[in-house]
């Protein structure tokens, strides 16, 4: 299973893609993005969770994401960019004019590791 610091240019571009497309999609159709993952290379169809970061001129204007894998990374993406830019309960939900100077942050989740102590005062 590859780390978040192995996807390549072209995986993470699809990535960004994908939630810039559900975002629009949003905008026009009030749900996120359907995303077909055999369509995408495996390293995006393996189950992982993600954070969707959204920004405005530098300030937070979304971030939705998950702590655990359950779905597809790029279907995870495609919910948690849609989920970022309308269901931020911080937020009013974006408006089109808005989709332009949006930027886009993901970030992928590795899997969770389990902490060797032996309890929660050691810890």
């Amino acid at each position: 299973m590859p780390e978040a610091t192995d996807y390549g240019a072209a995986e993470r571009s699809a990535l960004l893609d994908v939630a810039r497309r559900s975002i629009a999609w949003g905008l026009e159709h009030g749900s996120p993005l359907v995303v077909e993952p055999d369509r995408f290379p495996k390293a995006l169809r393996t189950r992982r969770a993600s954070f969707v970061t959204l920004t405005a001129e530098g300030r937070l204007r979304g971030c939705i994401g998950a702590l655990e894998a359950s779905r597809a990374l790029v279907c995870d993406v495609a919910h948690n960019a849609y989920a970022a830019a309308f269901s931020d309960p911080r937020f009013a939900p974006l408006a089109a004019q808005e989709l332009a100077a949006i930027r886009i942050k993901i970030a992928v989740l590795t899997p969770p590791q389990p902490l060797a102590v032996g309890s929660e005062a050691e810890l």
